[in-house]
């Protein structure tokens, strides 16, 4: 496993990142989205075989990007081909998140085992072997998946999307608000159910839901007005605390997943010390998470976004000249 990112010549040239205009035919913008969308999962592919950490990442993030634009797209792409990439597309996920998962446990890990006493730090050295096993298996599922029958028709699928017919002139700018409300409603129902008590799930959906919309209006530039730029900028923030949210329930799990395999006590001991430290850790995110996500809901700010899209759809709708 190397432990840098991708190599120089990767980083040399740019991945390929989705970006659509807003007078691009609305099918054409859907196809475009999935087709670049896959051309950046096999540029990132090569590096994530490898073990790559940086490479896996954003094999990974290229993932969730081509998931964000089938959400975006639904309206526009076949039923069965949506249906299909809502199957298959979070294998792809599994996979690459499998390794993931491990690089950013372990790194997590080592961060917090330094509020423990020296004695018990050292004492993790089994958990951090027990890692290193289970991202070698992970690799393995990984790297046995790439070069499935399976993952290629997902990516033969994705080259070539199937989209339903539209008249010449349903334009991205057009159809901007019926793509975007969706996915904005979505999040304003799954926010709206947040409470300081609700279960680690409700924060993790908030997250996926966010972090889909935040793609979605990435990926819609130039974005509609200040009030999408905006929301962009405040989606990146909620985010790194929801994650890290999310990074410390992980945690969690996977250390009473280790506990049940009988590590030597001075290792249980160790990480049910460190478990209770990510535990407390995990509900002060998750009281900041919430404020943060109130603070956005009060605002309106989401139902401005729309606003912004409804408005600049309508911008040209003037009579033409007889």
């Amino acid at each position: 496993m190397s432990n840098g990112g991708i190599d120089e010549a990767k980083q040399r040239a740019r991945p390929p990142s989705i970006v659509l205009t807003p007078g691009m035919p609305v099918a054409a913008a859907a196809t475009h989205a999935l087709q670049t969308g896959l051309a950046a999962l096999k540029f990132y592919e090569p590096a994530a075989l490898q073990g790559e950490i940086e490479g896996i990442h954003q094999f990974r993030v290229s993932v969730r990007r081509l998931r964000a634009a089938v959400e975006l797209f639904v309206p526009v792409l076949h039923a069965n081909r949506v249906q299909f990439y809502r199957a298959d597309l979070p294998l792809v996920g599994h996979c690459a998140g499998a390794a993931r998962d491990g690089d950013v446990l372990q790194d997590l890990i080592r961060s917090n085992a330094k509020a423990l006493d020296p004695m018990s730090a050292r004492a993790l050295t089994p958990v951090y072997q027990a890692l290193a096993d289970s991202r070698i298996a992970a690799m393995r599922e990984l790297s046995n998946f790439l070069q499935s029958k399976r993952y290629a028709k997902v990516c033969e699928r994705l080259a070539s999307p199937l989209t339903r017919k539209f008249p010449p002139d349903a334009d991205l700018r057009r159809m901007a608000p019926r793509l975007i409300e969706p996915i904005i409603r979505i999040c304003l129902r799954t926010g709206a159910r947040l409470r300081p008590e609700s279960p680690p799930t409700a924060f993790h959906r908030l997250r996926v839901r966010l972090k889909r919309l935040r793609y979605a209006l990435e990926m819609l530039d130039p974005p509609a007005g200040k009030h999408a730029s905006k929301m962009i900028k405040r989606l990146r923030k909620m985010q790194d605390e929801l994650g890290e949210h999310q990074d410390s329930v992980n945690t969690g799990i996977w250390i009473r997943q280790f506990a049940r395999t009988q590590p030597p006590p001075e290792t249980v001991l160790a990480a049910g010390a460190l478990m209770q430290y990510v535990g407390e850790r995990r509900v002060k995110l998750a009281a900041r998470a919430l404020h943060q996500w109130k603070k956005i809901e009060h605002s309106g700010i989401l139902i401005k976004v729309i606003g912004d899209f409804t408005e600049r759809s309508q911008l040209d709708e003037v009579p033409s000249a007889e």
